[in-house]
């Protein structure tokens, strides 16, 4: 009787073991996209423009992927063609960019999209200084739902 009681403890001890490691297995190759905001270019050479893009550094496709601002910034805006040919750059709100008011269809895993760039360190204006806050809102192909706050300072 008593070798019973043991073996049925023991066989359920390993029960419990198993069904713990297969959950930290789980949970330790988690596959998902990870959408960030992220700035291109070597902070040490002032001379060239440095872009900011929207990155997805997980293994898996990103999908209707908005940003949303809670604090707004400026950012120069990427050169445009116009109906009277090539458009300049300008230095705009944040929020008014096309990935806050129409968002991005999908990125895809190591991928990136353009978003704006900022302005080289050489040049001098006297509000420069700019802190981003914001929300990214993404899913996966399954539809699960991701989101991530962000902050960032930049000059611009």
């Amino acid at each position: 009787m008593l070798s019973t009681i043991v073996t049925v403890l023991l066989a359920a001890a390993v029960v419990y073991h198993a069904r713990q490691t297969r959950a930290l297995a789980r949970s330790a190759r988690t596959r998902r996209p990870h959408v960030f905001l992220a700035i291109k270019g070597d902070a040490d050479d002032g001379t060239k423009r440095r872009g900011v893009v929207l990155r997805n550094g997980g293994d898996l496709p990103a999908r209707e992927v908005r940003v949303r601002v809670l604090r707004d910034a400026l950012i120069w805006t990427l050169p445009r063609q116009s109906d009277l040919g090539v458009g300049g750059e300008e230095r705009v709100p944040f929020s008014t960019l096309d990935v806050c008011r129409y968002g991005v269809m999908g990125i895809p895993p190591g991928g990136e999209h353009p978003v704006g760039c900022l302005t080289p360190a050489g040049r001098w204006m006297p509000d420069r200084e700019q802190a981003l806050e914001c929300t990214i809102t993404y899913e996966d192909g399954e539809g699960a739902r991701y989101q991530e706050s962000i902050g960032l300072e930049y000059l611009a």
